[in-house]
């Protein structure tokens, strides 16, 4: 028949209804019936199944033939039905692909393994032509995420469980943060963003910073700058002074631009110490209820405290820089630092 299958329907009462002579890639479109390769076949499984009828209304069954030989598969995936297998064994273990692609979304069946990628994920285009040119290596190559990760971030990351589990040296990031990384691969931003974190970050001499950092930097508003900088916010008065008076009894001007430094040594660096000395900065949360709130860039080295207190919501520095007004809390995950510069100094929300 030329590559063709004759494909025969039964209904719920095990009736041969109708038969058709199908292309195989399109075997799978008749989920809800029996269908069978050959009229014998389905007359001798017609008898059988009558006499189990239990089974039978739980399941759909597929006949194959090959080299004389029949195999009875049951399975959910109804990309099964364009195979043909020697052996249950085989069905089973088979790396079974199939697919549906609309304008939004591609729903992927590749083994035991059925994902769907939305037209926003970064890999979506990649995959849908790899989807229709059948290439199956570069299809499995993009689906592992987990390998995606870790290549993409030189093994600085290490993902598990498909990026719901992000370690960096064997020791577990917070999941919120470990969801921002996923997302920020899938959606193909800058690699070296994280290894650029992470290299700056290894510079700060304090391991509890190292290890808290990461809680601050999974709330929302709290983006990555390319560079490996990050970016959180700080409230101050009209004329962008700190609000409170230090122990140097001195009050920061955060004019956007401004560099800002305080001697590291005469900043608390104690989790347990919830206000103290050093110069303070929050997630966008933390400065609601606030009118004047700026920008702030900070070099992860020069975090000094992430309290434990607010929910590891606030920190404490020792140098920062003010880059401008924010006046709405930041809907990006990562900044390129040539769209910084340019908002550097803005004195209205310039994103």
């Amino acid at each position: 028949m030329n590559g063709k299958i004759k494909v025969y329907y039964l209904d719920d009462n095990l009736e041969i209804i109708s038969s058709r002579t199908r292309n195989p890639d399109m075997f799978a479109d008749r989920i809800g019936k029996k269908v069978y390769l050959k009229e014998r076949f389905a007359k001798t499984a017609r008898t059988r199944l009558l006499k189990n009828p239990k089974k039978e209304s739980k399941r759909v069954y597929i006949w194959v033939i090959e080299n004389g030989q029949v195999v009875k598969k049951r399975t959910r995936n109804p990309s099964l039905y364009k195979y043909h297998f020697k052996s249950e064994e085989e069905a089973n273990s088979a790396n079974v692909f199939d697919y549906t692609m609309t304008k939004h979304s591609l729903s992927i069946v590749l083994g035991t393994r059925s994902e769907t990628i939305t037209a926003t994920d970064g890999r979506f285009n990649k995959l849908r032509k790899a989807c229709i040119d059948n290439d199956l290596k570069i299809i499995e190559k993009l689906l592992d995420l987990d390998k995606y990760i870790n290549k993409g971030t030189n093994g600085v990351f290490k993902s598990h469980d498909r990026g719901k589990r992000i370690t960096i040296d064997n020791k577990n990031i917070p999941s919120e943060l470990s969801d921002k990384i996923a997302k920020l691969m899938k959606d193909k931003q800058p690699v070296n963003t994280y290894t650029n974190f992470w290299k700056k970050l290894k510079e700060n001499p304090d391991k509890r910073v190292r290890d808290n950092l990461y809680k601050f930097l999974s709330f929302i508003g709290c983006a990555f700058v390319t560079d490996g900088r990050f970016l959180a916010y700080k409230y101050v008065d009209e004329n962008y002074k700190s609000m409170a008076v230090g122990i140097e009894n001195v009050r920061y001007d955060w004019t956007p631009g401004n560099l800002v430094k305080m001697d590291r040594s005469k900043c608390n660096s104690d989790p347990n110490k919830s206000c103290s000395a050093g110069l303070h900065v929050g997630t966008f949360n933390y400065t609601l209820g606030h009118t004047n709130r700026l920008l702030i860039c900070i070099n992860p080295k020069n975090v000094v405290s992430v309290p434990n207190d607010y929910h590891c919501q606030k920190m404490r520095l020792c140098e920062a820089i003010s880059i401008c007004r924010a006046d709405k809390i930041l809907n990006k995950d990562i900044v390129d630092t040539g769209e910084l510069n340019k908002w550097k100094g803005s004195l209205v929300t310039p994103y």
